[in-house]
């Protein structure tokens, strides 16, 4: 990672792995908090993670599923039905990548299980970077993330019907 938290093409970030507690947040795309909701966080990641900026076919047949060994047959076969015969333009996402890839060593500076210099070092980074992102920002807490919205909810968007009308 560069001194202004761009990520390098050997930067050490790219070693550490997606948490499996990973949420929607910062640099998620509608795409990818759509996928979310169908098989959940983690796996939309490990598809962004490896496919991101490629095109992908979403086969109809789930044993067909190019995503099956990545994501596991359960999930692969919701992709299947959701995206069936789809070209799947994957985001990149790098800002949501960088986010969740060095959310753990983040709160094990907050912790103090960990130096920031010694943080800094693992990711490539600048120790006053790594600062700024420890002390001033809200990566590793609760209060990151966005909540999934469901793949209807806008922002901003009108109430039409009743709840009871609208079941």
């Amino acid at each position: 990672m560069s001194r202004h938290g761009r990520i390098g093409h050997n930067s050490s970030l790219d070693q550490l792995p997606i948490p499996e507690d990973v949420r929607p947040g910062p640099g998620w795309t509608e795409q990818m908090v759509e996928m979310a909701d169908h098989i959940g966080p983690y796996k939309t990641m490990l598809i962004v993670e490896k496919y991101g900026g490629q095109q992908i076919y979403i086969s109809a047949d789930p044993a067909r599923n190019v995503l099956r060994d990545l994501i596991g047959a359960a999930a692969a076969a919701t992709m299947s039905h959701v995206y069936r015969r789809e070209r799947l333009e994957i985001p990149t996402a790098k800002y949501a990548v960088a986010r969740a890839r060095r959310r753990s060593l983040i709160a094990r500076c907050r912790a103090n299980e960990l130096t920031i210099t010694e943080a800094a070092r693992i990711l490539g980074t600048s120790r006053t970077y790594l600062s700024e992102l420890v002390n001033n920002s809200d990566e590793a807490t609760d209060d990151e993330a966005e909540p999934p919205r469901g793949r209807y909810d806008i922002p901003g968007q009108m109430q039409l019907f009743g709840e009871d009308e609208a079941e």
